[in-house]
């Protein structure tokens, strides 16, 4: 193991030192592998702030998999000709098909700069899905987390607004939850794919509005629906450790025309997505519910003994 990815959370120390505690069970889990393996070794450590994706290129997406696909098979990149050959091939497998112009009896696929943006996400997801089937137990860690952060940024991108391909279909309309159901079946959050995997409403099933729209819903495991969301800490510390889902959540209160709660409303801010003018209330109030950096930590340490599998 030499290279991996984990969510952090700074605790300070009247001392005025920090320590950097994992932010969830698998990310603990992760980091104790690592330094297992590495035993008295120094190692070099790089610090990200975690920040939602405000731009996303789905074509550059479909060719950094096609690179990391190849690299895990032949330990090398592929050339130009190579690159070509094995879009190509996803192509056939992967893509919505469309009938040949040249023979109404036969059909081809269509080829990405020909795709709408829900047929380019469905071409995205076979090929992450088809790198776990086929790579799976050949991926090193560092090659897990560059497929990890391509799934978090697909996911940031791909949830959001009237017509994304995660809630509706081909021509616009909205998903019944049995469509939903069968298109998503892997955590929103971690991308994991268990039994325990639960429907959560990001608005609560009690408004008239919101309970049977498809972009009030995000699937979750047990954990991370029970131990974070409905938890001390709630929304907020959910978002500030998986800020990749931080537009889905503005985006379902701004659809159903409801003020952002306060947890909701604390990360927005602090991830940028809203602007102070939203901030009105008390500074005693916001104080007195405000998930601080240092309760997150403490939140952190609370959760050591749960468990979970990371993507």
């Amino acid at each position: 193991m030499n290279k991996i990815s984990i969510r952090a959370v700074p605790k300070k120390f009247d001392s005025g030192s920090y320590l950097l505690l994992p932010a969830t069970p698998a990310d603990r889990n992760v980091l104790n592998s690592f330094a297992e393996n590495v035993g008295n070794k120094y190692v070099r450590i790089t610090f990200t702030e975690m920040r939602p994706n405000k731009t996303y290129d789905q074509v550059k997406t479909v060719f950094a998999l096609i690179d990391l696909r190849f690299f895990i098979k032949n330990h090398r990149y592929p050339t130009d000709t190579e690159q070509a050959y094995e879009y190509s091939c996803l192509l056939w497998k992967y893509a919505e098909r469309e009938v040949n112009p040249l023979n109404s009896n036969e059909s081809a696929p269509i080829t990405l700069s020909k795709m709408s943006k829900s047929q380019a996400a469905s071409f995205i997801s076979g090929i992450i899905a088809d790198i776990y089937e086929y790579c799976g137990d050949m991926m090193t860690d560092t090659q897990a987390v560059e497929i990890k952060e391509i799934f978090e940024e697909f996911q940031s991108a791909a949830g959001v607004g009237a017509g994304n391909p995660i809630d509706y279909d081909e021509i616009g309309n909205m998903l019944s939850e049995e469509e939903w159901r069968k298109k998503n079946h892997f955590s929103f959050a971690s991308g994991v794919v268990t039994e325990d995997l639960q429907l959560h409403h990001i608005i609560a099933r009690t408004h008239p509005l919101s309970r049977d729209c498809s972009w009030n819903w995000m699937m979750l495991t047990d954990y991370e629906h029970n131990r974070l969301i409905h938890s001390k800490g709630g929304w907020q510390k959910f978002l500030m450790i998986y800020p990749h889902l931080a537009n889905r959540v503005k985006n379902a209160f701004d659809m159903a025309h409801e003020i952002y709660p306060l947890e909701v409303q604390q990360a927005l801010l602090k991830l940028g997505l809203i602007d102070e003018m939203y901030n009105d209330l008390e500074p005693k109030e916001v104080v007195k519910d405000n998930l601080t950096t240092e309760s997150l930590a403490d939140l952190a340490l609370a959760d050591e003994k749960q468990d979970y599998d990371i993507f």
